[in-house]
């Protein structure tokens, strides 16, 4: 498989592990994680070809743009959940108390 390939794989399993995120389905984006850093290993293991540079560079890019928007929802979901966390102990620490009352 040519660096191009690699690449453009890279950039289709990114774009579709981020709109597993959008749809907050996490299991199905972090299977995705584990090929996304198959394939980056893969493509960085070897120089790219000076006749594929450019393109490879292109999908690179924008893996990289699309990383950014990933990351961010990452961060929201794990905000989203430690929220809902607290709010499952305050709900059992009040109910402790009422019961030690």
């Amino acid at each position: 498989m040519s660096h191009i390939e690699k690449s453009q794989n890279l950039l289709q399993i990114t774009q579709t592990a981020l709109e597993y995120a959008r749809q907050s389905e996490w299991e199905k984006a972090q299977e995705l994680e584990e090929k996304r850093q198959q394939i980056a290993r893969e493509l960085f293991a070897t120089s790219v070809p000076e006749s594929e540079i450019t393109e490879v560079r292109a999908c690179v890019d924008k893996v990289f743009e699309l990383n950014s928007e990933l990351i961010q929802l990452g961060r929201a979901e794990k905000q989203a959940v430690v929220s809902a966390m607290q709010k499952i102990r305050k709900g059992s620490a009040a109910q402790q108390a009422y019961k030690n009352y």
